[in-house]
């Protein structure tokens, strides 16, 4: 991996960073769905008619799946990663 991949695979990771603080704590219908849009995009998969409440932590998106009419109450944290 070259210095420049390096360099860009921070800044991404800063950006998601920053994107995922802003929306972790947004009230109402307006900050559920700003979250399940975000992790829509960031996750294996993620269904319909789930709910993120504020503060929900998500580690490791692309190793997780969240089927449809789900609720991740408020605070809660799920961590994942590739299988051994």
């Amino acid at each position: 991996m070259n210095k420049f991949t390096v360099i860009i695979r921070a800044l991404l990771k800063e950006i998601a960073d920053w994107i995922e603080f802003c929306l972790r704590d947004l009230p109402g219908q307006t900050g559920c769905f700003l979250r399940w849009l975000y992790y829509k995009c960031r996750m294996r998969s993620l269904g319909r008619n789930v709910r993120i409440g504020p503060g929900c932590r998500i580690k490791g998106c692309r190793y997780i799946s969240i089927g449809s009419n789900t609720v991740l109450a408020l605070g809660c944290t799920l961590v994942a990663g590739p299988a051994h």
